[in-house]
Formats: structure tokens, C-alpha cells, sequence
């Protein structure tokens, strides 16, 4: 972790749970083509960050999520790799990690110490699909209100630690 990464959280006293490089996939000339860019993840206690390294051979922050406010995980079932973090409130991100289930296990985690009463949904689709829910949850397809998830039955619910009130729903079937 070097200074000038530090220096771009929101808050200095920030605690680095989990940093990796990794690739985020962007489009490329609609959904078919994805393209690599090589991004530093690092998630804190509250926060994902993202950055790249630009031309200056500094590092700059490309995105900010708050980790309460990750809608759903989408997983590539292609592979151990590749993932989306959908928000309803914000861009997805959909990166290509080599310890996709550590980064997913931690960040899952740190999910329900801020939303104890929410599922945190896990999905898995064909990596075709995967690409496809990034284009379709675009900026202005969510402003509208309109979000593309994938069908229940694609749910991986083993994967998935109930919120309070899916759980007391169950209870009263």
C-alpha cells in the first residue's frame, strides 16, 4: 500500500482488508466483447476502491462503492475468476480476481455487519450472460429504475448468509 494510494481514501483511518491486482472488464463494442484493464482492488472496512496506474506512473482511483450498498454478486460459473458486484445506486464492477472467493468471502462478510436484515443474493451464470448483465445495467437503464439480475433459479442460496428478514419470512410458512 504506498502513500499516494492512502492519501485517495475517503478517510484516513481507513483499515485495508484485502488489496489484489486484478483486471476490470470493460466493453468493448457491445456486449460480446469484453476488454482487460489491470486495476488495484483494495477493499477496506467500508469501502471498495479501485485504481490504475495512468501514464504519469501514478496511481489514480478510477471508482468508490461503499460496501453496504452492494446490490448483488454475479458469478461467472465458467470459471473461478470472473464476477460482477451489481449496485443499484451506482455502476457495477466487473472484475477478473485470482482469489475471486477470498475477495467474495470478506466483502460478503463485511456486507452483513452493515445490512443484517438483507440477502445478500449470489448468482452464477454463463460468462456470456455475465457480460451481458454489465451492458444492461447501464447508468441510465438504473435511473430509470429498470435493473437486469438474473432469474432465481440461478441463485446459488447455499452460497448466500440469509438477512434477518428472508429468514423470518421462511419461518412463517
Amino acid at each position: 500500500m504506498t502513500p499516494e494510494i492512502k492519501a485517495q481514501f475517503n478517510s484516513p483511518d481507513e483499515v485495508v482488508m484485502y488489496a489484489e491486482k486484478t483486471q476490470k472488464l470493460r466493453l468493448g463494442g457491445g456486449a460480446s466483447n469484453a476488454q482487460e484493464e489491470d486495476r488495484i482492488y483494495i477493499q477496506t472496512t467500508e469501502s471498495i476502491y479501485t485504481f490504475k496506474l495512468t501514464r504519469q506512473n501514478v496511481y489514480k482511483q478510477t471508482r468508490f462503492y461503499q460496501i453496504k450498498n452492494v446490490g448483488a454478486i454475479i458469478l461467472s460459473e465458467e470459471n473461478e475468476k470472473d464476477f460482477m458486484l451489481f449496485f443499484f445506486i451506482s455502476e457495477d464492477l466487473h472484475l477478473r480476481s485470482n482469489n475471486r472467493q477470498e475477495l467474495l468471502d470478506l466483502l460478503t462478510l463485511r456486507f452483513y455487519s452493515f445490512n443484517r436484515n438483507y440477502t445478500l443474493r449470489i448468482y452464477s451464470v454463463p460468462a456470456s450472460s455475465l457480460i451481458n448483465y454489465h451492458y444492461n445495467n447501464s447508468a441510465q437503464n438504473k435511473i430509470n429504475g429498470v435493473y437486469d439480475l438474473p432469474p432465481d433459479d440461478a441463485r446459488l442460496v447455499d452460497k448466500e448468509i440469509k438477512g434477518e428478514d428472508e429468514f423470518n419470512e421462511e419461518l412463517k410458512l
